[in-house]
């Protein structure tokens, strides 16, 4: 939408006082707030009741700041920017701006299109109702019949699947690294597969990094209104000397997280690769995304609380991204972690047995090859040493 404004600065009657900035906005017809108020509730997740309440909020905005463009956080909806007219008598240019005189010309999505209650189905009701009325029993299976579905949604994303994990593969392999960004159970998902992979497929924490609102030592807080910062996760990946051998990779259950979208929004503009993993389709993230993968899991058991599905399904492709990536680096052998960490007793008699599986005739030398591994490191590196 092609707004312009023009600032005219005209001083009061008589020429005593302050002289005052007047506001011309010119060009598109200014809309009735019936009509915005009908476009709001239409092409959003709000009703006309809270689409009034917004229309006034904006109104005390282009009061007090007259410019177009401003930019304004509607949850639930997004981002958008706002113009306005002015209904003003230009032959008194001393009277007082009242609100009365401020007309919203229109408000449009900035960047991306407004996801509608069809398409935001991680925030549909659930198919359950009256869940404080059931027993254990009754939830578990409830709940369990839930997470089935989990399986079926990721197993039709599977094509997505597979060219995002073969485009993260030629990055990596030719010395980039993979960058997770998320808020919320992705995010915090996302971070402990980059602690997880470091100890199972003993590689160190450079190749895979996480992305977190506030830092990693945000981790355990529950500040969730960190989502909403357009610039932290940016301004990290930059610290972390991000760079077109690098890669990417957005998580958010709605497909709408301002922190999520923002750095694939940076990304784009430096030609960096990006994927993402959402649960609704055709949100704005997936849009801004090279390699999209849409998981549509459905409404979760209670309400909006995607940490539950959403979050499930998150967790099992994340193992099949880092699992597959560290497989195809030659990381595992067989079907044996050869070069897992051996950080506790458990991991150090797992490496020896598999040691011993491998030499047979190591058999009855469980000490010899236990002292052998714990010298080199790993099953792989002490093999190095016979």
């Amino acid at each position: 939408m092609a707004i312009k404004y023009e600032i005219h600065y005209l001083p009061n009657a008589g020429d005593e006082g302050e002289t005052r900035r007047f506001a011309h906005v010119f060009e598109e017809p200014a809309m009735t707030d019936d009509q915005m108020v009908e476009r709001l509730a239409k092409h959003s997740c709000i009703g006309e009741a809270e689409a009034t309440s917004v229309l006034m909020k904006l109104r005390d905005i282009i009061e007090e700041d007259l410019q177009e463009g401003r930019i304004v956080n509607i949850p639930g909806i997004g981002y958008l920017s706002l113009s306005a007219d002015l209904d003003m008598d230009e032959l008194k240019p001393d009277s007082k701006v009242r609100s009365d005189y401020v007309s919203v010309r229109g408000i449009i999505q900035k960047g991306e299109n407004i996801m509608n209650k069809e398409n935001r189905i991680t925030e549909q009701s659930s198919l359950y109702d009256h869940l404080e009325e059931m027993s254990v029993e009754e939830l578990t299976a409830n709940i369990n019949a839930e997470n089935k579905k989990v399986a079926e949604a990721i197993e039709e994303a599977l094509p997505a699947i597979n060219r995002l994990i073969s485009a993260i593969e030629q990055k990596v392999k030719s010395g980039g690294r993979l960058f997770y960004a998320g808020c919320g159970t992705g995010g915090r998902l996302a971070t402990l597969d980059t602690i997880e992979v470091q100890n199972t497929y003993g590689i160190d924490g450079t190749q895979i990094q996480a992305i977190f609102p506030g830092g990693i030592e945000c981790l355990t807080q529950t500040k969730e209104s960190r989502e909403d910062d357009l610039e932290d996760g940016w301004k990290q990946l930059q610290d972390k000397g991000l760079s077109s051998k690098d890669f990417v990779l957005g998580f958010s259950a709605s497909g709408t997280t301002p922190f999520v979208l923002s750095i694939l929004k940076h990304c784009k503009a430096e030609g960096i690769p990006t994927g993402c993993i959402v649960n609704n389709p055709q949100s704005p993230i997936a849009e801004q995304a090279d390699y999209p993968v849409e998981v549509i899991t459905g409404p979760e058991f209670v309400t909006g609380s995607t940490r539950m599905k959403a979050g499930s399904s998150q967790k099992m492709i994340l193992d099949m991204i880092s699992t597959s990536l560290q497989i195809r680096q030659g990381r595992v052998e067989g079907n044996k972690m050869v070069n897992a960490k051996l950080i506790n007793h458990k991991l150090i008699d797992r490496a020896c047995r598999i040691f011993i599986e491998r030499h047979p005739e190591y058999a009855d030398r469980y000490e010899e090859a236990k002292q052998l591994i714990l010298k080199a490191g790993s099953v792989k590196k002490a093999e190095e040493l016979l």
